[in-house]
């Protein structure tokens, strides 16, 4: 309990430090306790540029940095590795865990490399865990944790924390790359949301609908599937209405401080069987951010809509590219994503069954997850989730 307690007093910094980056460091400083670290470090290098063009840290000297960005980065032994790596978690050392690759694991090339003993030497590091928490062309972003040598390696427990804060960081950072790290003027993030091609609706601590931008209410205007009612969102349809308010529960909690869901995505069918309306709810941070200024109220979730016909939520084309996905995949993976049943998908693609099934066991190869919730956490809090689309 101690531990779930620890995580649950992150998430907010998680959630803030999408919208500050200035905040990272003291988030940062959480996780570290969380994971049982000595240090830790998010950082985003552009392998095309040769440039690190982001990097917070906590527990770290921050005067050592300079020469990390210029040099010391770029000689690392295993600096291809984390180049072309596609999959989610590494370890400097064996971890035995089933569906966790740990292939960053030292040899005898680090201890005698020029990185190793005039860089991470002199900072004590010695042990390494982390996950590639953004993907986006040449850019791979890492959050690493580190420990010292008297401190010795990291353990499973310690990856499960991991495994646990991975969609939270993933989700801020897509949400800060979304945004643009907006400024603290409420009508420059009013005019940001207003211009996007989806509907945005923020959700308070109490469940209820704080505002609206206007993709939003031109939608709920034309749209029965999902309408506001006795000041919250409703959607057509018993079943449809129970998976909206249950997910949006489970999202504001999170907002609020009190929760680890990190939300998901719905299609909300109404009556009829007219097309799916197309529902992505994320946490937001319950903090004075700039989101926070657009009501007096409390803002604990974002509620992102696509209307029938438009563009998926997922970018199929960006999933491609993270994954080396063939067209057929990312179609089912986008598929899988929107919550639809594999023989609903099967039928709809017109492919069998075992054929489909054969094409998810590819993607869970690819992307290295084994269970479908892996996976569909994954897509929801990687890059294709948020990627930008034209007007």
């Amino acid at each position: 309990m101690e531990d779930e307690h620890a995580l649950v007093g992150v998430l907010p910094l998680i959630y803030e430090a999408a919208l500050d980056p200035d905040r990272w460091e003291a988030c940062l400083a959480g996780m570290v306790t969380c994971v049982e670290a000595t240090s830790a470090v998010l950082l985003l290098p552009d392998y095309e540029q040769n440039a690190v063009v982001f990097l917070r840290s906590a527990g770290i000297d921050p005067a050592v940095w300079p020469s990390f960005d210029e040099y010391y980065w770029w000689i690392n032994p295993y600096a291809e590795f984390f180049a072309t790596y596609e999959g989610t978690y590494y370890s400097s050392h064996e971890l035995r865990r089933p569906g966790v690759a740990t292939p960053f694991v030292y040899d005898e090339v680090m201890p005698r490399s020029e990185y190793y003993n005039d860089w991470l030497g002199p900072q004590g590091i010695n042990y390494h865990l982390g996950a590639f928490v953004y993907r986006q062309g040449a850019m791979r972003g890492q959050l690493d944790f580190e420990r010292q040598r008297q401190v010795g390696p990291f353990g499973v427990n310690s990856l499960e924390v991991l495994e646990r804060l991975y969609p939270h960081v993933c989700r801020a950072l897509q949400v800060g790359a979304t945004l643009g790290y907006l400024g603290r003027q409420a009508t420059g993030a009013q005019a940001l949301l207003d211009g996007l091609p989806v509907g945005v609706v923020l959700i308070d601590a109490y469940g209820r609908p704080a505002f609206f931008n206007k993709r939003a209410e031109s939608l709920m205007a034309a749209e029965p599937r999902l309408r506001l009612e006795g000041g919250r969102l409703v959607a057509e349809g018993h079943r449809d209405q129970v998976a909206l308010e249950a997910l949006l529960e489970l999202t504001v909690r999170t907002g609020r401080g009190q929760g680890l869901h990190p939300g998901g995505a719905l299609r909300l069918h109404g009556l009829n069987g007219r097309s799916p309306l197309r529902v992505l709810v994320a946490p937001v941070p319950a903090s004075d951010s700039p989101l926070s200024l657009l009501s007096p109220r409390r803002i604990c979730a974002a509620v992102l809509i696509s209307e029938p016909g438009a563009p998926d939520p997922l970018d199929a084309a960006v999933l491609r590219l993270l994954y080396h996905l063939t067209p057929a995949e990312a179609r089912l993976a986008v598929a899988v994503a929107e919550g639809r049943e594999l023989t609903e998908i099967a039928e709809a693609f017109g492919i069998a069954r075992n054929t489909a099934r054969a094409q998810l066991r590819t993607i869970y190869d690819k992307t290295g997850v084994r269970r479908q919730a892996d996976l569909v956490r994954l897509l929801l809090s990687g890059p294709a989730a948020f990627a930008p689309r034209p007007l």
